[in-house]
C-alpha cells in the first residue's frame, strides 16, 4: 500500500504539472486534456506490465518481446488511418541513393534506443512500482525542460518555472520517503535477530562452564 507521505508527494509532483500546464504561453485545453488522457493510459499500461509480470516468471525481456510483437501487428491499421502508407513509400530504398545512409542509420539508430528504452522501463516497473516509474518519468521531462530553459535558450515564464521546480521538488521528496520506508524492514529484522540472540552467550557461557567442570572431574578420577 502507497504510504500518506507518498501520496502528499505525488500531490505536489500534481500540482507542478497543473501549474506547467497553466502557462498562457503555451496553454491549450486540448493538449491539456490530451496530455491527461496520455498519462492516464501510460499510468494504466504501467499497472498491467506490473501484473503481468508474474505470468512470466518475473522475466521483463520475455514479456517486453511479447508486447512488440503484438504492438507490431496493432500498429499496421494506425499506419492506415494516419495515412502514412504514401510516407512509407517514400523512403531511399537504392542503396545508391545519397539519403539512403542518411535516412536508414538514423532510423535504425532510433529503433535500437527505443528497445533499450523499453527494457529500461520495464525493469524499472519490474524493480520497483508503476508509480515510481511515472515519478521518475515526470521529473526527467522537466529536466529535459530545464536543460532547453538552461542550455538552449528555451523561453521561461513563472508558470512553467514554478511548475518544473515543484515536480522536482515533489520527485525528489518521494523518493527520499521510498528509501526511508525500504530501510525500515530491515531495521526490523535486524533488531528482531538482535532480540532472539539476546540470551545465547549467557547460555553459551553456562554450557562452556559446565563443560569445564565435566573435564576438571574425569582429570580428578584419572589421577584417582
Amino acid at each position: 500500500t502507497t504510504s500518506t507521505k507518498c501520496l502528499m508527494a505525488c500531490l505536489v509532483v500534481c500540482s507542478g504539472f497543473v501549474v506547467g500546464a497553466m502557462d498562457s504561453m503555451t496553454l491549450s485545453m486540448t493538449g491539456v486534456a490530451l496530455g491527461g488522457l496520455s498519462s492516464g493510459f501510460q499510468a494504466v499500461y504501467m499497472v498491467m506490465i506490473k501484473k503481468s509480470l508474474a505470468f512470466v516468471d518475473g522475466d521483463q525481456n520475455r514479456l517486453m518481446t511479447y508486447n512488440m510483437s503484438i504492438s507490431s501487428f496493432l500498429f499496421l491499421p494506425i499506419i492506415v488511418l494516419a495515412d502514412e502508407i504514401g510516407a512509407f513509400y517514400e523512403l531511399p530504398w537504392n542503396i545508391n541513393d545519397p539519403a539512403f545512409f542518411a535516412i536508414w542509420p538514423m532510423l535504425i539508430f532510433s529503433a535500437a534506443m527505443g528497445v533499450l528504452i523499453g527494457i529500461a522501463s520495464y525493469l524499472c516497473v519490474k524493480c520497483t512500482s508503476p508509480l515510481t516509474f511515472n515519478i521518475t518519468g515526470y521529473a526527467k521531462a522537466c529536466l529535459q525542460s530545464l536543460g532547453g530553459i538552461i542550455f538552449l535558450g528555451d523561453p521561461v515564464t513563472y508558470n512553467s518555472l514554478g511548475g518544473i521546480l515543484l515536480t522536482l521538488f515533489g520527485s525528489f521528496w518521494y523518493s527520499r520517503i521510498r528509501m526511508a520506508e525500504s530501510q525500515q524492514p530491515q531495521k526490523q529484522e535486524s533488531q528482531g535477530g538482535k532480540r532472539e540472540t539476546g540470551g545465547k552467550p549467557e547460555e553459551l557461557q553456562k554450557l562452556g562452564g559446565d563443560a569445564d567442570a565435566t573435564k576438571s572431574s574425569d582429570l580428578d578420577e584419572s589421577d584417582r
